[in-house]
């Protein structure tokens, strides 16, 4: 017996459940499929946790902006998972960085984005030789953990309905505008039907399309590794980002009470060009991450 929804969101990372959620508040019954064994369980949790609020693109406007504006809106809705308590400081290099300190800053001030000068205490915990100035701005991180029970709440109070351990394998179209979706579940294969799907997979987008025989969409995907590390008291609470090129991050990470280490030219490990991460192309990138000196 097939279940019958008006609207199927697959993958439930952060995009998943809030795709969900809103397609929820227009009514209809949606169901929300999840590969894993919980929700936020892949890439929502598994990166620096870090509340944007543009400072991480002074060449971008239109990037930098939207993060701007939509930085209050984040933090005013998922307040309760918010960290506050720490100084987040962005430093400019002297050499290799594709802006100066003065463009850093005029930027961010152009656009209404706290910045002031670091206090003389924190510059002084940075080589004068490499880096050029040091500022002040307001970011924040989220908890992952709490991100995802709060999450959690809101779809169940929605009464859309989640499964987990569910695999979506085809989507094809049915009769009447409809549209079937055979899922892969632990007690074998089933199908249901939806009147519209949203893909929300992230990385796993074109295993779907690959498996309905739709055009794939051209990705790149990385390999990479995100250090977890404890800090020493200076840094214990505090969040630095080296701008503006092949430089690194340190930044609490709330949902382990560790600091994340990233490093934009060593974090990533190994890429691959792929449109479906299968077959001869993940061997291509297995064998590609066993080449390389780790």
């Amino acid at each position: 017996m097939r279940t019958d929804y008006d609207t199927a969101v697959l993958g439930g990372g952060f995009f998943g459940c809030m795709t969900a959620l809103e397609v929820r508040r227009r009514g209809g019954r949606v169901v929300l499929l999840e590969q894993g064994d919980d929700l936020l369980g892949r890439a929502s949790y598994h990166n620096q946790a870090r509340v944007h609020h543009g400072y991480h693109y002074p060449r971008s406007l239109r990037t930098a902006l939207r993060s701007r504006v939509n930085f209050p809106r984040f933090v005013e809705q998922f307040g309760f998972c918010i960290e506050r308590g720490f100084d987040a400081y962005y430093a400019v290099a002297r050499q290799f960085s594709k802006v100066t300190a003065r463009q850093f800053r005029n930027f961010f001030e152009h656009i209404g984005a706290p910045i002031e000068r670091a206090p003389a205490a924190v510059r002084r915990l940075f080589n004068d030789d490499l880096i050029e100035d040091v500022f002040r701005v307001t970011e924040y991180a989220f908890d992952a953990v709490r991100l995802r029970e709060g999450l959690r709440r809101q779809l169940r109070d929605a009464d859309v309905e989640v499964r987990l351990r569910t695999d979506a394998c085809r989507v094809r179209a049915y009769a009447g505008g409809r549209l079937l979706l055979t899922i892969q579940t632990p007690e074998g294969t089933a199908e249901l039907l939806a009147g519209e799907v949203f893909n929300c997979t992230y990385a796993q987008t074109n295993r779907l399309l690959a498996g309905s025989g739709l055009p794939l969409v051209p990705l790149q995907h990385e390999l990479t590794e995100m250090a977890l590390v404890r800090v020493p008291e200076p840094l214990l609470h505090m969040g630095v980002t080296v701008m503006c090129g092949p430089f690194f991050s340190v930044m609490p990470f709330p949902a382990r009470g560790l600091h994340s280490l990233s490093h934009v030219r060593y974090t990533p490990l190994a890429a691959a060009l792929a449109l479906h991460l299968d077959g001869p192309r993940r061997g291509a990138l297995s064998a590609a991450v066993e080449g390389m000196p780790l």
